[in-house]
């Protein structure tokens, strides 16, 4: 496998609810109605001290650490007091604290440099503290249908380890950016959570909620634009697509932004929710489902020409084929596929990616989810179209443009390539010809 192999999860403690935690769950995260009983009065009332709750729960303690400026990696239990009580503080006031959103980067990048993102110690501490409470606070409110003590701590520390959220670099005077490899910026709590209440993206189970946010990617993001200068990821695209020369904030991705590149060949006239591609969306889907209590770690998919990523679900063990494929142009048919066809699971992940999979062959079945298997299945629009940009003019059989996608995948035998033909013909006929296969206009309303 190309990840770590961890043991089976521990079976969930069973939780009970109390009248604290029903009041904690309105307050923290209900409606922003002021409260005539300031917290700590009603810690001191209730009884409840964080540190003890915690204390009692040593599965999250022993994933609770952050390398620390002066004193380096300590776990929770070995926190100086005082940084306890700011953690304690984010608990209960995460969403109202002043947080920098987003984070000056401390790097000074020229145009042409690979984007990092290096934050100041503090900067990366609060962000990391207001993090960590919200995912306690979500925790002891019972805001989820699941539980943190349903995982083991391989799915723990994607939620609660601050040296999976940064790296500290002392040549560059902070923490940069880990996530995994991905790229994106993490943004405060009080920055997404309301998006991710608003859009009804929480579900009834971890599977539903992902599926959930799932569909609202193949709705929302756009591939970033880049210049031509050269193979790799560059600072000056980071700064024309989300005006941050660094990793793309959270908050940029869900806000929408324009393309500030003065060169016309390089604008769309739109304010989107642009996404650094596959590398991007995974270490937005790290961030945003870190805040519901979902863990999602960095696949590396290394090809024989270039290096992917994808999102995977540790909790419900799949994957997609890349990163990159609920927003592909495949990902829209008429009528819609449902998104939970968009993940892969153990088995498929291993024939296509797994140990013994060749780099020329893992580099073949990047995006295969999406360009072969669900083609096949619901030929959506953009397919259809290319079709008959070839029929219109005769050419139905190897030098079809549909047919040469497909076999990148695997091979087709002439008779499989006539079946797909009739398949494709018969929902071409459907529509009523060539010319009024449906077009998608998911960016009309953002786009001038």
């Amino acid at each position: 496998m190309n990840q770590t192999e961890y043991p089976d999860r521990k079976p969930a403690e069973t939780r009970k609810t109390t009248l604290s935690s029903v009041l904690f769950k309105w307050m923290r995260f209900g409606q922003k109605i002021p409260s005539v009983l300031p917290w700590p009065p009603l810690c001191d009332f209730s009884g409840f001290s964080l540190d003890a709750w915690l204390q009692a729960r040593p599965a999250l303690t022993d994933a609770i650490e952050w390398n620390f400026w002066d004193l380096g990696p300590l776990l929770y239990v070995d926190w100086p007091e005082e940084k306890k009580a700011e953690l304690a503080e984010a608990f209960w006031y995460g969403h109202q604290l002043t947080v920098a959103d987003p984070a000056p980067n401390l790097l000074n990048l020229a145009d042409a440099d690979a984007p990092r993102t290096v934050l100041s110690p503090d900067d990366a501490w609060n962000l990391y503290r207001v993090t960590v409470g919200h995912v306690l606070a979500a925790e002891y409110a019972q805001s989820f249908p699941w539980s943190l003590l349903d995982y083991d701590y391989a799915h723990l520390i994607g939620l609660l380890n601050g040296r999976w959220m940064f790296s500290k670099v002392v040549g560059d005077g902070g923490y940069e950016v880990a996530q995994g490899g991905s790229v994106s910026l993490p943004s405060p709590p009080a920055a997404v959570y309301p998006f991710l209440t608003s859009n009804d993206l929480i579900g009834v189970t971890r599977l539903d909620t992902i599926v959930r946010i799932t569909e609202w990617c193949r709705q929302n993001l756009s591939h970033y634009l880049s210049v031509d200068l050269g193979p790799g990821l560059h600072v000056i695209d980071y700064d024309y697509n989300w005006q941050y020369r660094g990793y793309p904030p959270v908050s940029r991705v869900i806000g929408r932004t324009p393309t500030t590149n003065p060169d016309p060949l390089y604008q769309d006239n739109c304010v989107v929710s642009r996404t650094a591609g596959c590398w991007g969306t995974t270490g937005f889907l790290i961030s945003v489902l870190r805040l519901l209590n979902i863990p999602v770690h960095c696949q590396r998919l290394i090809g024989d020409q270039s290096a992917h990523a994808t999102p995977w679900f540790l909790s419900e063990d799949l994957w997609y084929s890349h990163g990159d494929d609920p927003y592909n142009g495949n990902a829209f048919a008429t009528p819609p596929y449902p998104a939970d066809e968009f993940l892969i699971d153990r088995a498929t992940f291993e024939a296509w990616f797994g140990d013994g999979v060749t780099p020329t062959d893992i580099q073949k079945n990047v995006g295969r989810q999406v360009g072969f298997n669900l083609v096949t299945a619901y030929w959506p629009d953009t397919t259809l179209r290319e079709y008959c940009s070839f029929w219109e003019v005769g050419r139905t059989g190897h030098d079809n443009g549909v047919y040469e996608s497909l076999t990148r995948y695997e091979p087709i035998s002439d008779a499989t390539w006539q079946a797909y033909r009739a398949q494709m013909e018969q929902k071409i006929n459907g529509f009523g010809g060539c010319d009024q296969i449906p077009e998608n206009h998911r960016f009309d309303e953002y786009c001038d």
